[in-house]
């Protein structure tokens, strides 16, 4: 006779008995927690699915990414991104080239525009520290320049300017530019260096005055000579590279003519 439950009732038939047989089942039967069939079905049916659903390492790394997209973890990256340059950010640091290639990475990682966004507010940080580090330097310079030119009976001013005109003597249009620049075409430093020079051509020769006038003849050697140095197009050019040793005797010439009294070095 079948013992009552403390309700009076039979209790249920045990669902797991007839699996107690199964050498692979039984093991695992005292590890089910559900009470009946139906629940225990239910439980599978719901594991199953979060199987379904599971993201394993093993994936290729292109399937997890999709499963991320489908679950929202990760949003999809947009068919193309709007990069602008920050406006820290000089023109000639900004190349179309580069931008591209960047494009493409951003694209090929799954970037979001607002990530995107971030990166370039992060290189337009980057060029704001350096300007802020070439303004520190460019004070200190300044600071240093002006104690020291004091002590010597030099007006800062002056010895700046003259550098400036020395600049515009030993450089082209083109290469004032590229040193304008990158930062250092009117820094202290550069111009007290070229003010030396000045100060030299000045002292010797008189080759730049106080109107940064050159002798016709000066003018006419240095010319010469620069487009030599300088112009690919000169039937010396190439000479004077490969360090032909007339042509670049008679460039040296031509130097002497055009800054007499400088030093060889």
């Amino acid at each position: 006779m079948a013992e009552l439950d403390t309700n009076g009732a039979a209790p249920a038939p045990d669902w797991k008995a007839p699996l107690a047989s199964d050498p692979e089942i039984a093991p695992h039967l005292p590890n089910i927690s559900e009470k009946d069939l139906p629940t225990f079905v239910k439980s599978h049916l719901s594991l199953q699915k979060k199987m379904g659903d599971a993201i394993y390492l093993k994936d290729e790394p292109s399937s997890i990414k999709q499963k991320l997209y489908e679950k929202g973890i990760l949003s999809r990256p947009p068919d193309s991104y709007e990069i602008k340059r920050p406006d820290s950010v000089p023109e000639h640091a900004w190349h179309g080239e580069l931008i591209e290639k960047f494009q493409g990475i951003a694209k090929k990682h799954g970037l979001s525009a607002e990530a995107v966004n971030d990166l370039l507010a992060l290189e337009g940080n980057r060029f704001e520290s350096a300007k802020l580090g070439l303004q520190t330097d460019r004070d200190t310079a300044e600071k240093t320049l002006k104690e020291t030119w004091l002590k010597e009976g030099k007006v800062y001013e002056q010895q700046i300017e003259l550098g400036g005109r020395a600049v515009k003597h030993l450089f082209s249009e083109d290469e004032v530019n590229l040193l304008n620049q990158a930062g250092i075409g009117d820094h202290p430093r550069f111009l007290a260096a070229l003010a030396k020079v000045g100060e030299a051509m000045q002292e010797d020769s008189g080759v730049i005055g106080e109107t940064g006038a050159m002798s016709t003849d000066a003018k006419t050697a240095a010319t010469e000579a620069n487009d030599i140095i300088r112009n690919k197009a000169n039937p010396k050019y190439e000479a004077y590279h490969r360090g032909d040793k007339e042509v670049g005797a008679y460039v040296e010439q031509l130097m002497k003519k055009a800054y007499p009294g400088t030093l060889e070095i």
